[in-house]
């Protein structure tokens, strides 16, 4: 709850904490500081959050929209302050000193609300339950998450503004940071990696890329036999070989987790993302 209200259960102008008290506020610091003792370029970072992590990442973007902050991965929220301003805080912005022109800023941020296709169990561990959230959002997680993304599209619209969130669903994943994680990966490498970092500089042209289920070779000119699959740490996935020649070869990645590969040939070694 980053510490904005002294009391998140009675909330006032009293007890109202100044910005420089909320546990937003060590974010940017922290990240300059890293910046400066790496001799660090970058403008920006990005970040990853699961279940109260997550929660404090969409609070985060916004109540401090402002901040050096590009993109955020929200995977597996309880629960959400919707930008709603019939709903008292902490589940919606009634009450909760949050500017207007906080949220224009906020929706023209990168938000990924990141979700499990599965995460429909109203009785899961951790997960907050009473009247006033059960009856805004929904009784499970997925169900909020949709809610969340929903109703601040609408609220966007409203206010004839930018809307750039969006909302991705995870499948064969459960409640499990580690998991989540690898999933979200991709999202952050595609705002962190400029597109020369990824794409295809030879006779073979790959696409698309990044991709879910399958990519393509316009193998035209190079002729490749097969081509080999690796993580990005170097462990050895598969090997994908063509019996015959093709002009176009399709190779499946729908059994794949989200994350970035490295594609290697006789000549090249080629990042992919798979989401």
């Amino acid at each position: 709850m980053a510490n904005i209200f002294e009391d998140g259960d009675n909330l006032s102008l009293s007890t109202y904490n100044n910005p420089d008290e909320w546990t937003f506020s060590v974010l940017d610091p922290l990240f300059k500081n890293i910046k400066q003792d790496i001799s660090g370029t970058q403008e920006a970072y990005n970040a990853w959050g699961h279940s109260g992590g997550a929660q404090f990442l969409h609070r985060f973007i916004m109540y401090m929209p402002n901040s050096k902050l590009d993109a955020a991965v929200c995977s597996n929220a309880s629960w959400y302050t919707v930008p709603e301003n019939t709903v008292s805080f902490l589940y919606g912005i009634l009450n909760g000193q949050l500017p207007k022109s906080n949220l224009i800023t906020a929706f023209s941020k990168k938000l990924i609300i990141h979700l499990r296709q599965n995460d429909t169990d109203p009785n899961s561990p951790g997960l907050r339950r009473n009247s006033v959230v059960d009856n805004q959002q929904g009784i499970h997680r997925l169900e909020r998450g949709q809610y969340f993304f929903n109703t601040s599209q609408l609220k966007a619209q409203g206010l004839n503004t930018a809307f750039n969130w969006e909302t991705h669903k995870a499948l064969r994943i459960g409640q499990d940071a580690k998991q989540m994680a690898n999933a979200a990966l991709p999202y952050i490498l595609m705002r962190t990696l400029s597109p020369t970092e990824y794409e295809l500089k030879t006779d073979v042209n790959l696409y698309p890329n990044p991709t879910s289920n399958h990519i393509f070779f316009n193998n035209s000119s190079v002729k490749l036999k097969k081509v080999e699959l690796y993580t990005s740490h170097g462990q050895f996935v598969k090997t994908f070989e063509f019996s015959n020649f093709k002009k176009s070869q399709k190779i499946y990645l729908s059994d794949l987790n989200s994350w970035l590969y490295i594609l290697k040939t006789d000549e090249d070694h080629i990042r992919l993302l798979k989401n």
